[in-house]
């Protein structure tokens, strides 16, 4: 993971995961956290 992909597929990413993000960073990561409990709790 230490080697980041092309320049240009690198700020594609970005700007996709910024417009994603944007709102509030907490929430996004929040949000992220829940449903991959809810994946883990699903998966049991």
């Amino acid at each position: 993971m230490s080697h980041y992909p092309p320049h240009h597929d690198d700020t594609l990413s970005r700007s996709v995961v910024m417009k994603i993000i944007h709102p509030d960073v907490d929430t996004a990561v929040f949000y992220a956290v829940t449903v991959f409990c809810a994946v883990l709790m699903l998966a049991m």
